[in-house]
């Protein structure tokens, strides 16, 4: 049997402007980040290892937060979501703006189409005896994003 592995990695807060493609190292490097005539900040990346581009389908720059990139792996499409969310101390505006644009991708992803989300969400989820995930790992403190 041979063995198969997806080596994808997803950068936030990259600051990159613009938005692109390129070839980088042993990766193909997909970002979307600010208008190159603002000032950098956010931006996140989606990196795909060059062994699985051929897999590769197309990528989408949503918006400096949100990018998609599509793979097709044995028959099967796979829609990965890299993003990277406003902080708790972002105003609500641009938190609202966020999650209108991520439920977009979301709603127009296909009923057959794998989701992986990656990245960033910014979410602080408190300390949690009971939770298999961070359990009492975590931070004391809980904010608006973890709540939803």
């Amino acid at each position: 049997m041979a063995r198969f592995s997806l080596d994808i990695v997803v950068l936030s807060e990259t600051k990159k402007k613009g938005r692109g493609s390129e070839h980088l190292d042993n990766f193909l490097h997909f970002w979307s980040g600010i208008d190159k005539a603002k000032r950098a900040q956010a931006g996140v990346s989606v990196l795909i290892a060059k062994i699985i581009s051929k897999f590769y389908k197309n990528y989408n720059a949503v918006n400096e937060r949100i990018v998609t990139v599509t793979l097709t792996i044995f028959g099967l499409e796979t829609v990965i979501i890299g993003t990277y969310a406003p902080t708790d101390d972002s105003n609500q505006a641009e938190k609202d703006s966020y999650y209108a644009a991520l439920s977009k991708v979301l709603t127009e992803i296909k009923p057959s189409q794998e989701v992986l989300i990656m990245g960033d969400l910014n979410a602080r989820i408190g300390k949690k005896e009971d939770s298999k995930v961070v359990g009492k790992h975590g931070e004391d403190v809980l904010n608006d994003s973890e709540r939803g």
